[in-house]
């Protein structure tokens, strides 16, 4: 299964999305917004189309940047995330995924615990880009 992910940042900073306590994956986890990829979808049409479902926010795909070792995979998922820093419209969370949006410094990213393992393995090639 092929997912995608993005690592919104603003203001030098990066914005995750903690997944809410009504999902059955993963319930009050923090994650890189995104979802997964559709049928004769490709990577970045994939994640404008999660950005605006799940946080109301529309994306340019020339806005949504490759970085090197941005994959992670194993046995279950290909996740690939990309870096946005700009979009159009405010960020509003659907309650029925998102409960609630954590603003931190890069430096931090390390310590968030409660971070997807999945998206925790790209933080090293994900600094290292930044």
């Amino acid at each position: 299964m092929n997912v995608v992910g993005a690592v919104l940042i603003k203001d030098d900073k990066i914005i995750l999305a903690k997944r809410s306590d009504t999902l059955l994956k993963y319930p009050g986890f923090y994650e890189f917004p995104g979802g997964k990829v559709e049928k004769n979808e490709s990577l970045k049409e994939a994640l404008k189309r999660e950005l605006c479902e799940e946080l109301s926010i529309d994306v340019e795909v020339d806005d949504i940047q490759d970085f090197e070792n941005n994959v992670f995979q194993n046995d279950k998922l290909i996740l690939t995330i990309f870096i946005v820093k700009k979009w159009n419209k405010v960020i509003t969370i659907d309650p029925k995924i998102h409960s609630e949006m954590k603003i931190i410094d890069y430096q931090n990213l390390v310590a968030v615990d409660d971070l997807l393992h999945t998206d925790k393995q790209l933080i090293p090639a994900l600094l290292k880009a930044l």
